[in-house]
């Protein structure tokens, strides 16, 4: 049977070449798209059929048809002067060579070879402006989709890669990212564009993805599916880079959107999001994205100043979970090391955001400026909260002894305030302040009331050996101390308020006296019997005894500047 295929196939290849040789020259890219491309759809599935499906065999046939169709197009198009049918034969030369890679490995030959005839019949129906080859080949393509699926069985290939799954999966996403590009360049606002190349982009992940599932090791799924996400969005990025195609951009938001769940699972799987080959994926994950944002950014994407955002949390939240683990697991650190260390990078990110660093404005100053202030806001919130957590946490420093103000908790809470108040100040240099300059006043002048309380608290806690529980409440050590810093805070307040003329101060160190006063009452007289009670009650009345000597009174109402 064998020989009478061969001659019908030879027929068939013949007929259109003597057909465009008997037109007139300026005629001859007139071809017979149905025989052209209609014979391999027909006799390849026949050879297979002859052969039983035997793999080597069958990829010997197709690199016998592949010669057949070189020899061909090189005679077409050197001596015949038929340029669209050498142009076409050579196609088909390639899709068979292509073709019988994975037929030595798969017996899978009709959805090979349907995916491929399907590009090529799109790429020859664009050519001559007719729509019915090319409808023909979106039709090969899904048909391509269903015999994979329909002939999938449970591969035992124990090559990756090199295996037919994956090259099979593989030519059907080449044949639909291949008909994607056509469309869009025949058309740069046709909506096949996109449904094509999120077929091909579905294909790619199916084949990538299956052979990661078979032949990973279960820890490293992880590391390899942020590699394959890498990779993928560098790919579409160079397609949007080079050809301005906008849905070709669509993995680079994909790899932004599903890296915080990565960081996750890296850390889960790897015992830390950069230990073992996890720092590889990474590493893998940041060229692509720098490149994905340096690519956005020459199309002048629209979304650009998202990205660069999302790109700075990210690669923050990455470094904060990678020291997190290394305080927690590796050095076994106190909680305030560990939490610590989680926050160095966000505490590092607001500087170089509010210092207008380089390093985070790249690729574009005016983009990063864009969202540089709901940046800070953003940073601020998680600082603010870790700093309002912070006030209600004991602050064991060990390895090393605890000193008031002089340890690491206590100091960070003090530099989160000059961050904010060196924020206030840049916004307000930059005529864009946030708040008022009252407002901003007042409420440093809380925070600064809260942690004095905190430090105080602290310090009868390490000092004074009192429980840090509900304990610091009734110790008359905790109470007196409390009262004395309370006093001499209030007093410094209306003492500078004097000194500048400034009847808010004043009055907001009176408030805080009157405080004072009320808390004696109420809470400090239950412990007289305590010296440490008594002492405090002495000290604070020979503060107020100096204060009402120094600044009895508020200062006179004046026009002032803020």
């Amino acid at each position: 049977t064998e020989p009478f295929l061969l001659l019908f196939f030879a027929f068939y290849l013949f007929i259109p070449v003597f057909y465009a040789r008997r037109l007139a020259p300026d005629r001859r890219d007139l071809i017979d798209s149905t025989l052209v491309f209609g014979l391999p759809l027909a006799s390849f599935p026949l050879q297979a059929a002859l052969l039983h499906g035997d793999k080597m065999p069958l990829a010997w046939s197709a690199m016998a048809a592949a010669a057949v169709y070189t020899a061909l197009a090189a005679l077409e198009l050197k001596r015949l002067g038929l340029r669209l049918l050498g142009q076409s034969h050579a196609l088909l030369a390639l899709g068979f060579a292509t073709l019988a890679v994975p037929l030595a490995l798969s017996a899978r030959a009709t959805a090979c070879a349907w995916a491929i005839e399907g590009a090529a019949l799109v790429w020859l129906g664009l050519r001559q402006q007719r729509k019915l080859p090319r409808w023909i080949g979106y039709g090969l393509q899904l048909a391509a989709g269903l015999a994979f699926v329909d002939g999938f069985e449970i591969p035992t290939d124990p090559t990756p890669i090199l295996n037919g799954t994956f090259l099979s999966a593989l030519l059907i996403a080449i044949g639909g990212a291949i008909s994607a590009w056509l469309v869009f360049r025949a058309d740069r606002k046709a909506p096949l564009a996109t449904v094509l190349l999120i077929w091909g982009w579905g294909w790619w992940w199916i084949a990538c993805a299956h052979d990661i599932d078979r032949f990973a090791p279960p820890k490293a799924v992880s590391d390899w599916s942020l590699a394959l996400i890498a990779v993928t969005a560098a790919l579409g990025a160079l397609a949007y880079r080079r050809w301005d195609w906008r849905a070709a951009s669509w993995p680079v938001f994909v790899s932004f959107a599903l890296a915080v769940p990565l960081i996750l699972r890296t850390s889960a799987d790897n015992h830390g999001p950069l230990e073992r080959w996890a720092s590889a994926a990474w590493l893998l994950w940041l060229a692509s994205s720098l490149f994905s944002l340096k690519s956005l950014f020459v199309r002048a994407n629209p979304y650009l100043h998202i990205v660069h955002f999302a790109f700075l949390c990210i690669v923050t939240l990455l470094l904060g979970a990678e020291l997190w683990h290394v305080a927690f697991a590796h050095l076994a650190l106190t909680e305030v090391w560990i939490g610590l260390a989680a926050l160095a990078p966000v505490a590092i990110l607001f500087w170089l955001v509010l210092s207008r660093n380089g390093l985070v404005r790249w690729p574009d100053g005016d983009t990063a400026e864009r969202t540089r202030t709901q940046l800070l806001c953003v940073i601020a919130a998680v600082l603010g909260l870790a700093w309002i957590a912070a006030l209600f946490t004991e602050g064991q420093p060990a390895p090393l002894p605890y000193l008031p103000l002089l340890n690491p908790m206590e100091l960070s809470q003090v530099g989160f305030l000059l961050l904010l108040l060196a924020w206030y100040r840049r916004a307000e240099s930059d005529g864009r302040a946030l708040v008022s300059a009252e407002l901003r006043a007042r409420g440093l002048s809380i925070a600064a009331f809260l942690l004095l309380t905190a430090i105080t608290l602290r310090s009868a806690h390490f000092l004074g050996g009192v429980p840090w529980n509900d304990a610091l409440w009734t110790s008359a050590l905790a109470q007196a101390a409390l009262s004395i810093v309370w006093t001499v805070a209030g007093i410094a307040a209306m003492l500078l308020g004097k000194q500048r003329g400034s009847r808010a101060v004043w009055i907001g160190g009176g408030t805080l006296m009157g405080v004072v006063i009320l808390k004696l009452i109420a809470i400090d007289r239950q412990h007289l019997h305590d010296l440490t009670a008594i002492v405090g009650v002495l000290v604070v009345g020979i503060l107020l005894v100096g204060v009402g000597y120094f600044a009895p009174v508020p200062p006179k109402l004046k026009e002032e500047t803020a």
